[in-house]
């Protein structure tokens, strides 16, 4: 407040100076456009209420205001309305930076005592823009006036440092890492917003430097509130107090030449009489009309177009892959994992990832474990990092244990997991690692894997799948055209709820018959009312003929969980057993589960495949037998005489190799029961 009392009384004392400094009359240039140079010095203001930046970790209790100093200079344009009111538009460069700091008292054991400690929290930032201002002018006297408008800027730097320093005690006390600070990182602020908006209000007073009022010197004050926060899910923004200067500059209106009043035309001839209208040819005749009518299944011709809807429910056993990968160097959790805002996790359900594929649902791991963890207040996790022990990752445990506390602080922080309940670990390779010297095996040893004492918490999925087969209309026509002059072209639509669904089109005559079948079934599957037709045909004579819309009542038909087997009404399940480790066709504890779980459902009379798969690690012949292993293995672990045995081996990728959970899911057994439904 104190900056904003001292910037309005400089900008005031230079009111006395226009009066009593202007001696020679200045002309006046209230009507005229003018350019202009602008620079501010701005003291920025921020308010926060937020404990960390996304993905970077920070023990602090909450920031809540920073301030720094900052720059704003560039170009502009403006114009006058009427005598009163003025727009200009700027464009330029603004600097919106400064320090966040906060304190805490704690309590720490520092060689065996207990000592009062303080520990600093700094965020550093470094926020630059380009962007525009639009303004608009009020003159409150001749030469003062209020401004007003927007500020609307693209950020272009977004930049900062963060620190966890211990203040007190001066000499004594270090953190875990063995220093008197922590949590340093600096970089590009994580998910920060590409646009800033702010509110702008502030004065201006203009001094004239000429008698001819084509240069001026402009003081302004402007306070600019910002609307819009600087990181995506943080309360942060920023305002500022900016005081400076303007030099524009309005050209001289051009001189208008004289008008010379042009001597009076002579007076315009009589019209001539008008020609006698002539005979209109008579138009040669064009009709048109047409019925329509749907094929059956024996190409019969009905009334009415029927859409069948078949529905199948299938049962799906999907295991939980307990890695979460890293990428190389890197202790952030990548992108692709799917993850939620604190107020997001009471609607979360496991039972809703049924329409999402294998791949999407595994990429909600954290939330499903989070979700579990809450459900069963008494089980506990260990969350074990590890690295690829190659290049800049080698023997780098420090790396290892930041990719596990991530992980953990996502548990605790969205999901609220008490972290007495999640015990981190660290190592190098993991102790099932995958090959080393294979970039995709690298790729899959920087990972972290979660174990729990409560086999509940990482059981597999299972889920119910629906598919829909449809069965769309077959369309038949029968258009009648009598035209004497030739046929240029024609066109048959058809419509539901004035969306085209089937089309036909030509040159020349009509054919006697058009057969069309009907596209959009996604929208089709909510269809009530008829389907309209129109037939338009166009003439050599330049004549165009559209029929009057007709209707085809659509019928539909919906048949559920009707799956046939020679006759018989089957129900179909899928299982996916994973994971086996890398080379290996042993069975681990999740694949007996789900072994168990699959023999209870399976009657006498079930049919059942084994289908073992590999990744594209590794030889294709080799990988054909190790997948036939898997799949053997899984049949002897059944304990049921008749299971056919396949090993489909990488020759069929069941899921993207490009990524490490991809090439994990894909070593892997399907299980296929189809049982008749008695």
């Amino acid at each position: 407040m104190k900056n904003i009392i001292w910037a309005a009384s400089l900008l005031l004392l230079f009111t006395p100076g226009v009066h009593f400094g202007q001696s020679t009359p200045v002309a006046d240039s209230s009507d005229r456009g003018s350019f202009a140079m602008f620079i501010n010095g701005a003291f920025n203001m921020h308010r926060a209420d937020f404990r960390a930046l996304p993905s970077i970790p920070n023990c602090c209790p909450r920031f809540e205001s920073g301030s720094g100093g900052g720059l704003a200079f560039g170009l502009g344009y403006e114009q006058p309305i009427d005598d009163r009111w003025r727009w200009t538009l700027r464009a330029g460069l603004f600097t919106r930076g400064g320090l966040l700091t906060t304190t805490e008292r704690e309590v720490l054991g520092i060689d065996g005592e207990r000592v009062e400690g303080t520990i600093e929290h700094v965020i550093d930032a470094s926020l630059t823009s380009f962007g525009l201002e639009p303004l608009a002018l009020y003159r409150l006297t001749p030469a003062l006036s209020a401004v007003g408008g927007a500020n609307v800027a693209l950020l272009t730097g977004r930049d900062y440092e963060q620190r966890e320093e211990l203040l007190q005690p001066a000499t004594r006390g270090v953190f875990e890492n063995g220093r008197r600070r922590r949590n340093e990182f600096a970089g590009e602020i994580p998910e920060a917003g590409s646009l800033h908006m702010a509110l702008v209000l502030g004065l201006r007073y203009e001094l004239p430097l000429d008698a001819a009022a084509t240069l001026f010197l402009q003081p302004e004050l402007m306070y600019e509130h910002g609307l819009t926060p600087l990181v995506k899910g943080l309360n942060w923004s920023v305002s500022s107090l900016r005081g400076g200067v303007s030099v524009s500059y309005r050209p001289s209106p051009s001189p208008e030449p004289a008008v010379v009043a042009p001597p009076p035309p002579p007076p315009p001839p009589p019209p001539p009489p008008p020609p006698a209208p002539a005979e209109p040819e008579p138009l040669p005749l064009l009709t048109a009309s047409i019925s329509g009518a749907s094929l059956g299944l024996r190409g019969e011709l009905l009334d009415t177009a029927y859409l069948r809807v078949e529905t199948i429910e299938t049962t799906v056993g999907q295991p939980l892959l307990p890695f979460v990968f890293f990428e190389q160097n890197s202790a952030v959790i990548p992108e692709r994992y799917r993850r939620l805002l604190r107020d997001e996790t009471h609607s979360f359900d496991e039972d809703s990832l049924y329409a999402e594929s294998t791949l999407q649902r595994y990429h909600h791991l954290l939330n499903v474990i989070g979700a579990r963890l809450r459900a069963r207040p008494a089980a506990n996790i260990t969350i074990s990092g590890y690295n690829a022990n190659i290049d800049q990752e080698r023997n780098n445990r420090t790396l290892s244990m930041s990719r596990a506390e991530a992980v953990r602080e996502y548990l605790w922080d969205v999901w609220n997991i008490d972290v007495t309940r999640m015990k981190v670990r660290a190592g190098n390779l993991p102790p099932v690692s995958s090959n080393v010297s294979d970039p995709d095996g690298v790729a899959e040893n920087r990972r972290v894997e979660i174990a729990s004492d409560d086999f509940a918490i990482l059981e597999p999925l299972l889920l119910q799948e629906v598919d829909r087969n449809v069965t769309l209309p077959r369309l038949h026509f029968e258009p009648d055209v009598q035209a004497e002059a030739e046929l240029d072209n024609w066109r048959l639509e058809v419509r539901y709820n004035d969306v085209l669904v089937a089309s036909r089109q030509g040159q020349g005559a009509v054919p006697a018959t058009l057969l069309t079948e009907v596209n959009n079934d996604s929208l089709l599957l909510h269809a009530e009312g008829p389907f309209l037709y129109q037939l338009e045909v166009h003439d050599r004579a330049d004549q165009s003929l559209t029929t009057d819309a007709q209707a085809l009542p659509l019928e539909k038909s919906i048949t559920r969980t009707q799956i046939f087997e020679q006759g018989v009404e089957t129900s179909l399940e899928r299982y996916s057993l994973v994971v086996f480790p890398y080379n290996s066709a042993l069975l681990n504890r999740s694949n007996l589960a789900m072994i168990r779980y699959v023999r209870d459902r399976i009657s006498p009379r079930s049919t059942i495949i084994a289908r073992g798969y590999s990744d594209r690690l590794g030889e294709a012949a080799y990988n054909e037998t190790l997948s036939f292993e898997r799949a053997e293995a899984v049949a002897k672990a059944m304990g049921i005489d008749g299971i056919t045995v396949q090993g489909i081996g990488e020759s069929v990728l069941l899921y993207d190799n490009t990524f490490p959970e991809g090439r994990l899911y894909s070593r892997t057994v399907v299980l296929f029961v189809k049982s008749p439904i008695e």
